[in-house]
């Protein structure tokens, strides 16, 4: 919820939600080492952790992740913070 308040889709703002999302991996999946993984190692982490069996956003979530560390990465800021709350609120830990 800090991240909705604040100026969306630069670097930085991509970098504070994929912080958020990883603490959240870390609470959930602490033997899969979360913190540990980037670009597309974290990438595939979310797709393979997305919950409720559906088939989950593989672009966005690329994107989401691509645009915290590459600047002009283009990605819907607003798609990107209701995929992050979706992932965070149905993981079972």
């Amino acid at each position: 919820e800090r991240l909705a308040g604040q100026p969306r889709g630069n670097e930085r703002w991509f970098a504070a939600l994929n912080e958020i999302l990883k603490r959240s991996a870390m609470a959930c999946y602490p033997d899969q080492y979360p913190q540990t993984l980037s670009g597309e190692q974290w990438t595939a982490f979310l797709i393979d952790t997305w919950p409720d069996n559906q088939e989950p956003p593989r672009a966005l979530l690329a994107c989401m992740v691509r645009a915290s560390w590459q600047p002009d990465t283009p990605c819907p800021a607003d798609e990107a913070l209701a995929v992050a709350r979706f992932w965070i609120r149905r993981q079972s830990c």
